[in-house]
């Protein structure tokens, strides 16, 4: 390796981000092996939360819907590691859970609602029904009870049946043959099969 010398100051080359500043240190006291047991046992705790903002609860509603940390940092604008650090913090992790459990609720108060209004749907088609069996066609009796039956797992089956034909015995033949073929330096016939 050669020893190339380019005279650079490389203390005076711009660097991103702050200028250095000279800094002295003085030491309070020796180190002693108590203080080295002492960073050896110290665990980091994320830093507290001092004030929720709509910023965090954006985050909690998008990681209580499944969201994974990278897609919530995409789209709320936060640090995936900011996010990652938030998730540690006892009151964000509860604030998640607030969450999960509000989305639980809601979808369990929808799906109320959509049973009730179905239900209301099939007592009034029953009683119609049952008041004016007339205006009911043979055929919009039909799909009623298609639907209907389907609905409830007893509906009409189709069966489908595909035969998938790859002749692979032959195809590995073929292709052993050709490998032979260029091992031996002859020419192959490359031209393709008519189906």
């Amino acid at each position: 390796m050669n020893d190339l010398s380019l005279d650079l100051d490389l203390e005076a080359l711009s660097r991103p981000g702050r200028k250095a500043k000279a800094f002295t240190a003085i030491p309070a006291r020796e180190l002693r092996p108590a203080d080295f047991a002492l960073l050896a046992n110290r665990s980091v705790q994320p830093p507290s939360i001092k004030k929720i903002t709509e910023r965090h609860h954006a985050v909690a509603r998008a990681l209580a819907g499944g969201l994974r940390p990278g897609e919530v940092a995409i789209a709320t604008g936060y640090d995936p590691a900011r996010i990652s650090i938030l998730q540690q913090s006892p009151a964000f992790r509860e604030l998640v859970a607030f969450y999960s459990d509000a989305k639980d609720a809601i979808f369990a108060q929808t799906f109320e609602q959509i049973s009730g209004l179905a239900k209301d749907a099939v007592m009034e088609l029953r009683d119609r029904l049952e008041e004016k069996p007339e205006e009911f066609s043979n055929g919009m009796l039909l799909e009623l009870s298609t639907k209907m039956l389907d609905r409830s797992g007893n509906g009409p089956t189709s069966t489908q049946s595909v035969n998938i034909n790859v002749a692979l015995g032959s195809r590995l033949d073929a292709a052993r043959q050709r490998a032979r073929a260029l091992a031996l330096g002859q020419p192959i016939d490359i031209t393709p099969e008519a189906p």
